[in-house]
């Protein structure tokens, strides 16, 4: 059967064959930095998690501090975890930091949003600390300034591995045991390997499925630390060649699309490609149709931010021809659209 090439979605097991030799690189990865040591955690929701644990007693009530358009399913899998400590979070949405009064027991999470930059504040005064959360500019993470800071690599490649900075290293070498989001992501990630080369529908249909099996599998108490088979291949990807990769596909699909006067290219450099968009939903299912798959973030959030805005995978998988097509399919939606309306 002829080969099918998609564009989005969930990482095959071979996305990252080209970035990967036995070269040490540790590019990412400092055992300490500024005052705090690594630890590698299975998601970003786990090494949140263990961040709060780590300065939380007991049967305590946190006030937690989020961007107002966070994503809110992360929020449900950390309630969760702390639930083991008893520890509970009244949440607090701020829009700007100035919104953020401290009260009486206070974390607040400092989110960079598809582009790292200096936030204008990192102390907030009164019994607080802060978390930097790196999830959306995971190569960036070497540039913290808050107490504490955690990235995950799971939507930027197929790495099922978080780091987070924290005040003392955790031993995770006993970790021999594969959680059930591991395992059923990993045959997700094999067959869909082979689906693409292939393009045979009912292997199509399962390696959705064991995906969303593996999504469900999150929603655990467990905190899990990440599989040493993972941290060894960290440290043999070349970061620097995938960043080049990432923002070289950002530089050609913003030039493409920066003359459309129904798209707005939001800021970014490496990690997606988000434009606030005319008739979004339309064009989400449009490019569906022809096979290029986006996403909304965070939709869960209710965020009058996220209104209108479309996130384009413009990652390392992809070439500079399929960043065009990218663009020709935007480029035919909106002149059907403006023809029709």
């Amino acid at each position: 059967m002829k080969q099918t090439h998609y564009i989005g979605g969930e990482f095959a097991s071979n996305d990252l064959d080209a970035f990967v030799n036995e070269h040490r690189y540790n590019e990412l990865s400092p055992k300490f930095l500024n005052g705090k040591e690594l630890n590698f955690f299975e998601t970003g929701t786990d090494s949140l998690a263990a961040i709060i644990i780590e300065n939380c007693l007991e049967n305590v009530d946190l006030n937690f501090w989020i961007p107002d358009n966070y994503c809110f399913e992360t929020i449900e899998r950390l309630k969760i975890k702390l639930s083991i400590k008893n520890i509970n979070l009244n949440i607090l949405k701020y829009y700007h930091l100035s919104d953020i009064t401290i009260q009486n027991y206070d974390c607040v999470l400092l989110y960079h949003n598809n582009l790292y930059i200096d936030f204008e504040k990192y102390d907030f005064g009164g019994d607080c600390f802060t978390i930097e959360d790196f999830v959306h500019a995971p190569l960036d993470i070497k540039h913290f300034k808050a107490d504490y800071a955690f990235n995950s690599l799971r939507k930027f490649c197929h790495l099922e591995l978080s780091m987070a900075y924290m005040n003392k290293c955790y031993d995770n070498e006993s970790n021999d045991l594969y959680s059930d989001y591991f395992n059923f992501k990993n045959k997700a990630k094999n067959l869909k390997s082979i689906f693409l080369e292939c393009g045979d529908v009912n292997i199509e249909n399962e390696y959705l499925n064991l995906f969303k099996l593996a999504n469900e599998k999150l929603f655990v108490p467990e905190i899990v630390f990440a599989q040493q088979k993972e941290i060894e291949t960290l440290g043999k990807v070349n970061f620097s060649l995938i960043r080049k990769r990432r923002e070289d596909n950002f530089l050609v699909l913003k030039n493409e699309l920066s003359f459309i006067s129904d798209v707005k290219i939001c800021n970014g450099l490496y990690m997606l490609f988000i434009i606030e968009c005319k008739n979004r939903d339309e064009l989400k299912k449009w490019l569906a149709s022809k096979g290029i798959f986006t996403a909304i973030h965070w939709l869960d959030s209710n965020s009058i931010q996220v209104k209108n805005k479309l996130s384009i995978h413009i990652d390392h998988r992809y070439s500079n021809d399929d960043i065009y097509r990218i663009s020709r399919e935007i480029h035919k939606f909106y002149e059907y659209n403006n023809r029709n309306y």
